[in-house]
């Protein structure tokens, strides 16, 4: 899909150079005035997103907080957050943004290997205002959603604590996230049924996360429920997410839906294979093994 088709992927790849740019300027401005420096910073966010450039300021209230702020975006770089549609946001705003942050137009190298893998130099013909990769996410307005003081996310955004800052939040201030590692630990701890108990009651499974939310309004003592009463089936059925899988399989002729009998048919071929005169020798071997 071109740039044409689908505008956000060069408005992303945009956001990417212009916060480069901006990144530099405040690095500058940090070096005479942090202050200052600072107040651009939410200047640009508020530009780009009014919501997001507000919630990052209202959570450094304070100069230490801000200095810290800036000195992060210095060494990592800026995180933007946008709205999932492009509305208001087309070539008019690039181009504003382009001349009010000082957003350079240049030609973008690359390289790239052929055939033969021998490596060629390539260069663009026209200068273009696009940077080599995302910093760019989806619009998420942070929530509180879990005890403790920390920041639950394994990547620094939208902000994480530093040494400046103050235990002034009694509870986490970004998003949940349960993401790929996060899965696989759950899997491998817990087993596949309770990652997809845990993944379809938290946000996947519309008629789990609506069970889930009439326990807590109506439970005497909602905050002992400790599970929801819901067969692990249906809230595996209606699991949107699940249900997207299969259909984007289902497309390429594969049927990824659960099949009970080939399951029990697998078990029986393995318990088949492994009898009791098998399981017994294996058993004097390590024992034997283990007297030795």
């Amino acid at each position: 899909m071109g740039p044409s088709e689908n505008p956000s992927l060069w408005i992303e790849l945009f956001i990417n150079r212009m916060s480069e740019f901006v990144r530099r300027t405040i690095e500058r401005m940090a070096q005479t005035n942090k202050q200052q420096a600072f107040q651009y910073l939410i200047h640009y966010l508020k530009r780009c997103n009014v919501n997001w450039g507000t919630l990052v300021e209202n959570q450094h209230p304070t100069e230490a907080l801000q200095n810290s702020f800036v000195d992060e975006v210095i060494r990592d770089g800026i995180y933007v957050q946008m709205l999932p549609f492009t509305e208001g946001i087309d070539e008019h705003w690039v181009l504003d943004m382009q001349k009010e942050f000082g957003v350079e137009i240049t030609p973008v190298t690359w390289q790239r290997k052929r055939a033969d893998g021998s490596i060629q130099t390539v260069v663009t013909k026209k200068p273009i205002l696009i940077g080599p990769c995302y910093m760019y996410q989806l619009y998420k307005e942070p929530h509180q959603r879990s005890s403790g003081l920390g920041y639950v996310n394994q990547y620094k955004s939208p902000m994480k604590p530093n040494d400046a800052a103050r235990d002034q939040y009694p509870i986490a201030q970004t998003t949940i996230r349960i993401g790929e590692d996060e899965v696989r630990n759950l899997i491998m701890t817990s087993g596949a049924d309770v990652a997809a108990h845990i993944l379809g009651t938290y946000a996947n499974s519309p008629d789990a996360v609506d069970n889930l939310g009439m326990h807590l309004l109506h439970d005497p003592q909602p905050s002992k429920l400790k599970q929801i009463d819901l067969p692990l089936e249906q809230i595996i059925d209606t699991n949107t997410i699940i249900g997207v899988t299969r259909h984007v399989f289902a497309t390429l002729g594969i049927d990824i839906t659960t099949n009970e009998a080939k399951i029990e048919e697998i078990f029986r071929d393995e318990e088949a294979a492994a009898t009791d005169e098998d399981v017994k020798e294996v058993y004097e071997k390590e024992l034997t093994a283990d007297v030795k």
